[in-house]
């Protein structure tokens, strides 16, 4: 890769900054999928024309995965 990145690495990175709480690295991680992901926006709503089925889920469980976390977190017993 030109970047010194690749869509295998950023999409772990995604999964793993959510997983750990990194809400910044999160946030800058998605932001440069609009650079790089080539998005479309249609009348169904947004997706990107780089991805696949197994990026669609990366993308999916890293956005889920921080918050769910947390929840469950809050509900465990001290």
């Amino acid at each position: 890769p030109v970047l010194g990145a690749s869509a295998g690495s950023s999409g772990l990175a995604l999964l793993g900054a959510a997983a750990f709480g990194d809400r910044e690295f999160h946030r800058c991680l998605s932001a440069s999928l609009g650079f790089a992901a080539f998005p479309i926006k249609d009348r169904y709503g947004l997706r990107y024309a780089a991805s696949n089925t197994v990026g669609d889920a990366v993308m999916l469980c890293s956005t889920v995965l921080g918050p769910l976390r947390d929840a469950v977190k809050a509900r465990r017993k001290p």
